[in-house]
């Protein structure tokens, strides 16, 4: 490089772009991409990440750029295939190179006075990869033991394993420290602060050699070379980051894996639909379990009828028989209701539900004697009189879990705790911590498929598979619906997944759903009114864009008072400079903007 002045531009871990920085005559040498450093922003001294260096910037002279105060480490914090990830989350996502950041990164490494002093980098002694290969695997290669044959065959160098919880992080660690326990490392931030520091450092440093890396979303970005990354249970929705940048661990996963030149392996024994998607094109390459996989559970698909009073009877007296039955018999009985709270209280007088000031409908929750709104959360006592018609006719409608749990214990005359073990009864197979039961009911199916999402028959379908895990050889789901003709539920009866996939495909293309496009969540907030008729024919200048308005209820806390949404969506493969162009205008109006890609 020149004398003339070298810049750097870095990222704070702030909802902020990249900041150009001059580099002082004394760093000149030393300082890398990736490097921590310590530098001036907004009249005080903060952290960042050298994210690019540069010999010249336009139009700038060096009195008008800030210096560069400190190295904080002699090697670098992200690695270049990091580096590259990061500019490719960035234009991907929509988001700020400061959001991004803040979710690759540990935040100790920003807020922490003094850093622990940490070894120089090594070389890995392993030869890492240099070809990059996506494969989805349709098992479950964690309890079919096929993820320590893989780990046997090709986990040479670091490892970096993905799970969609801390439950199965301590399988994997459980499963895989008897063989290679002094290469394990925890990764995910429900671990201690200082365990989560030293595991992080101690990566930096290359302790162990080559680790093998447990974690959950954000170990996907562990602070090595990997030659592998593995997902588990791929489809599992606990990959979607909640908050901004909104980041799908999974495909940023694939991602790194292009970039580092590796290969990643997908395991699911029912893959989302994109993925299958993906296997169909050829853009992933499917890997058969090693045994044919044998339907361990009888599925049942019963109707839901109305009882004499015109309700729907979710806890018919043949499902109470089917029940007692099985817990006579010693068996263990699991109940799934996707639905909170007791009911909803409705006046028989004007037909009206009560509902929130937002408009929201209100759940009742006996336990706790209160409503609260399912929408804005906010929590409201039970009114003696109907709010809208001042009757008396109010009363319970519909089921919730605490309903159920009350028919369970007065059915049964469950009061031990032995009796409440053989009848669980939860919202999702997944909150069920253990197993072991012989019969799994998911009361009321329709809750499900009555989202209003393009993915409700998809979620029903992982759902099933995840409630058959918990049930034993030979046991039986009961799947209740109002509708059992409904063509979803012929591929259930006999789990046939890639029959349902290859169905489901059909139907997205036809309405252009993913992955046959791409969607957008835009949600637009200021302390100011705006004229939301102008905003959403500005959104039309999008080309090729379909824009929805939605009607926002769930306003964000610490927003603006004014609030309105869009849902935006692309042709897939479509560029997406004209949307970053109106974020852009939009922001600089004083407008507060989120972008979610690929929304959940």
């Amino acid at each position: 490089m020149n004398s003339k002045g070298i810049y750097c531009e870095l990222v704070f871990p702030r909802r902020l772009g990249l900041l150009t920085y001059i580099v002082p005559e004394r760093l000149r040498e030393v300082i890398r991409p990736g490097m921590l450093v310590e530098a001036p922003l907004r009249k005080r001294s903060s952290r960042g990440v050298v994210f690019r260096l540069r010999e010249d910037v336009e139009n700038v002279s060096e009195m008008e750029v800030l210096e560069v105060k400190e190295l904080l480490l002699n090697f670098p914090v992200l690695t270049e295939g990091l580096l590259k990830l990061l500019e490719w989350l960035r234009k991907y996502y929509l988001s700020e190179e400061g959001t991004i950041l803040r979710s690759m990164v540990p935040s100790f490494l920003f807020n922490k006075k003094r850093l622990g002093s940490v070894k120089a980098q090594l070389e890995s002694s392993q030869t890492v990869s240099d070809h990059y290969e996506a494969s989805l695997i349709m098992e479950d290669i964690l309890r079919t033991g096929r993820l320590l044959n893989i780990l046997e065959s090709r986990g040479r160098g670091g490892v970096i394993i993905l799970a969609p919880s801390v439950e199965v992080v301590k399988k994997v660690r459980e499963y895989l420290n008897p063989f290679y326990s002094e290469r394990l490392i925890l990764y995910h931030s429900m671990l201690r602060a200082s365990e989560l520091e030293k595991n992080y450092m101690g990566l930096l440093s290359k302790e162990p050699p080559d680790p093998i890396i447990i974690g959950m979303r954000n170990a996907v970005f562990a602070p090595i070379r990997p030659s592998m990354i593995i997902v588990l249970d791929e489809p599992s929705s606990a990959y979607k980051q909640e908050e901004t940048p909104y980041l799908h661990a999974r495909d940023v996963a694939v991602m790194r894996a292009y970039i580092e030149r590796i290969p990643v392996i997908l395991s699911s024994e029912h893959p989302s639909v994109e993925t299958f998607y993906n296997v169909r094109t050829g853009k992933y390459r499917l890997i058969e379990p090693e045994k044919k996989a044998r339907q361990r559970v009888q599925i049942t698909v019963q109707r839901i009828r109305r009882n004499p009073s015109g309700n729907a009877e979710v806890l018919s007296e043949r499902l109470l028989r089917q029940i007692e039955e099985t817990i006579r018999k010693g068996e263990r009985v699991l109940l799934l209701l996707p639905r909170t709270g007791y009911s909803l209280i409705y006046c028989r007088d004007c037909g009206k539900v009560l509902k929130c000031g937002c408009e929201g409908i209100t759940i009742f929750f006996k336990e706790e004697g209160i409503l609260r709104c399912r929408v804005c959360e906010s929590e409201m006592t039970v009114p003696v009189l109907c709010p809208y018609c001042k009757g008396s006719g109010l009363e319970y409608r519909s089921v919730g879990i605490e309903r159920i749990q009350e028919i369970v214990r007065n059915r049964f005359s469950i009061s031990s705790s032995e009796g409440q073990d053989n009848i669980v009864v939860q919202t999702a197979a997944k909150t069920s911590k253990d197993g072991g039961f012989l019969m799994g009911v998911i009361l009321d199916a329709d809750i499900i498929l009555n989202i209003p999402d393009f993915r409700s028959t998809e979620r029903l379908f992982h759902e099933i598979y995840y409630l058959k895990e918990k049930l034993v050889e030979g046991g039986r789901i009961i799947l209740q619906t109002r509708f059992p003709e409904y063509e979803v539920f012929r591929f259930l009866r006999n789990l046939d997944y890639r029959g349902y996939a290859i169905s489901e495909l059909r139907v997205r293309r036809l309405h252009r759903l993913p992955p046959f496009s791409r969607l957008f969540l835009l949600r637009i907030s200021s302390r100011k009114s705006f004229n939301e008729e102008m905003l959403y024919e500005y959104l039309r200048q999008i080309h090729g864009g379909h824009i929805q308005r939605l009607n926002i209820k769930r306003k964000r806390k610490k927003a603006g008072k004014h609030q309105t949404g869009f849902l935006i969506r692309l042709p897939a493969g479509s560029s997406t400079e004209a949307m970053e162009g109106i974020i852009s205008s939009l922001t600089t109006q004083g407008m507060d903007v989120r972008l979610e890609a690929d929304p959940l």
